[in-house]
């Protein structure tokens, strides 16, 4: 699976999860409602009394109507967590959550490309950037092909970014609706979501460990495990004291009687709740990234048909597919859905094709990375178009303040962009990791599997099987129901003749997987030369 694709998730469980729900035909209709109406005409006079201000100033107020948020953007979330457990509790249902995850890697692209180039108006504007983008990104494509490492950490730090600013965009959109516009409260939205995502990532065992040996891959020298764990808890330190001030503030203005956003509050706490969760409480990283992609996909496929419909109602005279698929028609949800569908299989016609050149590949990697790219300019909500659609007035959209020219800003995110991926290709020792790289990350996160698990790797194939087995006996303390780390250390027992040892951990792996034939078949000639 390209690398660049496993860091997304989207629509194909959207669709299931929607025929799961009780009255799927009523979730359906419910994407007919227009979104709530919170322009300051239709709202009550304001009472001098701070209790009749607090009651008018907080009522909750909506991006596409109460049902429709609580379920598709607030409630994601929380919704998801059982289709979570069950995939944790079954092996089948986790092979089946990560084909879900495999196929929808690629479908949420699908929606924002077709607002780029079947948005008139939108295209003229940027006709440059959208001509001149999938030209330089297959350019990209084509050097991150020769350097996986490369393509990692590009995705790591631009997906990273991509999740945590659709968060932040939804905290703003959410107190604009509020009618709350204060630079210090878009300050600390901004800040919540950056410092918390960070920890996350820092405190995330195996997500970290493996960050740390792909950077020392591409050449960073080895950091120095005291300093690196005092930068990490000190990183959280600050977290916590921009989350203490981020209440605070709120607190604060709700005395006051100022807005204070309840959907905004509920959001972030749905989203970083679940972002916690998925990465410091479960030990399946692939797992835990492919959960925390798809709510972040269906809020987003979510947002972006209202979006477009609505934009659509806007331009009376836009004739063309984006004005024929967005009608508020039932038939129109459905080819939507569809449509996000079938783009997200070219992931599997991808798996399976056998290609040296692969250029499927290379067309996914581009989607990738455009998609990264257009989201960080079309959607902005200080575009009047996007807050005219969105039923917002200029004064209510409160930024951080980074206000500059385009083209300075536009040069710079440039060369932020090309200058590490550039340098990252340049240095790619193209090698696995050394046995000093897989010690130094034992040291910096000892709790974490992944230098265990590549230190006992490399003694394996050298044949210093004494050497492996306290590597690979550790990974099972760690993780004692991963049934692959049992089963290596079996195998590793087989080659030196432990075989009693090797049948208890081979029995462990089959006991953990009943579905690993490879367990099984190796545990069965075991136990015949008992």
């Amino acid at each position: 699976m390209n690398p660049c694709r496993t860091v997304e998730t989207d629509t194909t469980l959207f669709i299931l999860w929607l025929h799961s729900v009780p009255s799927s035909a009523a979730v359906i209709e419910w994407i007919h409602e227009p979104m709530s109406n919170t322009s300051t005409a239709d709202r009550p006079a304001v009472s001098d009394s701070l209790g009749d201000r607090v009651r008018q100033n907080n009522a909750p107020s909506w991006i596409l109507s109460a049902r429709l948020d609580l379920l598709l953007i607030i409630g994601t979330p929380i919704l998801l967590v059982p289709a979570v457990i069950a995939a944790r509790a079954d092996a089948g249902v986790r092979e089946l959550v990560l084909l879900v995850t495999a196929i929808a890697a690629i479908g949420h692209h699908l929606p924002g490309m077709l607002r780029a180039y079947g948005d008139a108006a939108l295209f003229r504007r940027f006709r440059v950037r959208f001509i001149a983008a999938p030209i330089t990104f297959l350019l990209v494509a084509m050097m991150l092909d020769y350097s996986r490492n490369a393509t990692k950490l590009l995705v790591l730090f631009w997906g990273t970014w991509h999740f945590l600013m659709q968060s932040y965009g939804f905290a703003r959109i959410y107190d604009a609706k509020s009618k709350s516009f204060s630079n210090l409260t878009a300050w600390l939205d901004y800040g919540l979501c950056v410092s918390w995502f960070i920890t996350f990532n820092l405190f995330d065992l195996e997500g970290f460990a493996d960050s740390l040996l792909t950077l020392y891959a591409s050449g960073l020298p080895l950091l120095p495990p005291r300093a690196t764990n005092a930068f990490c808890y000190g990183w959280a330190i600050v977290t916590g004291l921009i989350t203490v001030a981020f209440i605070g503030h709120h607190v604060l203005r709700f005395i006051e009687g100022k807005p204070v956003s309840y959907s905004k509050l509920m959001m972030l706490g749905a989203h970083l709740g679940l972002l916690g969760w998925v990465t410091l409480a479960m030990d399946d990283y692939i797992l835990a990234l492919g959960v925390f992609a798809i709510a972040h996909d269906i809020q987003y496929l979510a947002i972006v048909w209202e979006f477009n419909r609505r934009r659509m109602t806007q331009l009376e005279r836009s004739p063309g597919l984006l004005s024929a698929l967005f009608r508020p028609e039932r038939s129109m949800i459905i080819l939507y859905i569809g449509l996000v569908t079938a783009y997200g299989f070219l992931e599997l016609v991808d798996e399976n094709y056998d290609g040296k050149i692969q250029p499927l590949a290379l067309l996914l990697t581009v989607s990738t990375l455009l998609h990264y790219y257009y989201d960080g300019f079309i959607w902005k909500v200080r575009e009047r178009s996007n807050q005219d659609t969105l039923g917002l007035s200029a004064e209510n959209t409160s930024g951080t303040g980074f206000h500059y020219s385009s083209a300075v800003n536009h040069v710079a995110k440039w060369l932020l962009f090309g200058t590490p991926v550039v340098l990252l290709v340049l240095a790619d020792h193209q090698r696995p990791p050394l046995p000093v790289e897989c010690l130094n990350v034992i040291s910096i996160s000892p709790r974490s599997t992944r230098g265990h698990k590549e230190l006992g790797t490399m003694y394996v194939m050298t044949g210093q099987f004494e050497r492996a087995v306290p590597h690979l006996k550790h990974r099972t303390e760690l993780k004692p129901n991963d049934a692959d780390a049992w089963y290596q250390l079996g195998a590793v027992l087989i080659e030196m003749g432990r075989t009693e040892e090797a049948a208890s951990a081979l029995k462990r792996a089959v006991d953990i997987q009943p579905d690993y034939p490879e367990a099984q078949k190796k545990l069965d000639e075991v136990q015949s030369d008992f």
